[in-house]
């Protein structure tokens, strides 16, 4: 059967109206999707999330989401944004709900320092890792009081706050999470969607 493109979780967990906006500013069609049955009808699921990691996994374990997206198929792509990055970790030090575990890892508090407020809010560059697409562009916005903590083999790019910490990682096949929004990047995010499609190529 062959796939829709692009599905965006709407479940309650983030910005789907923004993310669906942007997308079609640059000419590619998405649907939101509250039915977990639908998931693997589409080549890429987008997975955003804003608020704190335990009531993002009640909300997809509620709608039946969290057992697909933790079996999500091969053939398939995943972008978890923001705290939809952080729930593809083992678990978080926000709360006591297991993550998705499709990477190893776990979510941590960003650590209080003298003048780094939390959260971690507005503009910032991201430190790429790899020699690919990816290197532009490299400015985007964030806000997190959270982070993930993973091996350097899972990460695409760094961003510097008040310590180092991952912004964009992979599973190394077709598991992907950024920190930061895309959706809230104006030129920057509708350059990254545009790179990412044409790099997973849809």
């Amino acid at each position: 059967m062959k796939k829709n493109k692009i599905a965006i979780v709407d479940v309650g967990n983030g910005n789907v109206d923004s993310i669906k906006n942007i997308l079609n500013v640059i000419g590619f069609d998405s649907d939101l999707i509250s039915d977990s049955k639908n998931l693997d009808l589409y080549k890429l699921v987008i997975l955003p999330g804003v608020g704190a990691f335990d009531p993002v996994i009640s909300n997809l374990e509620r709608s039946g989401f969290f057992d697909c997206i933790k079996n999500i198929h091969k053939d398939q792509f995943l972008l978890g944004i923001c705290v939809g990055m952080q729930i593809l970790v083992s678990n978080s030090e926000e709360g006591v709900k297991k993550g998705l575990n499709l990477i190893p890892g776990i979510t941590k508090k960003l650590p209080t320092k003298t003048n780094f407020k939390l959260p971690h809010l507005g503009w910032n560059s991201v430190d790429y890792k790899r020699n690919n697409f990816f290197h532009h562009p490299n400015k985007f916005y964030f806000t997190h009081s959270y982070f993930v903590e993973t091996s350097s083999e899972f990460v695409i790019a760094n961003t510097k706050y008040n310590i180092v910490f991952p912004s964009f990682i992979t599973n190394n096949t077709n598991i992907f999470g950024v920190q930061f929004h895309p959706e809230k990047s104006h030129v920057h995010g509708k350059n990254f969607f545009k790179n990412f499609f044409n790099y997973l190529q849809i």
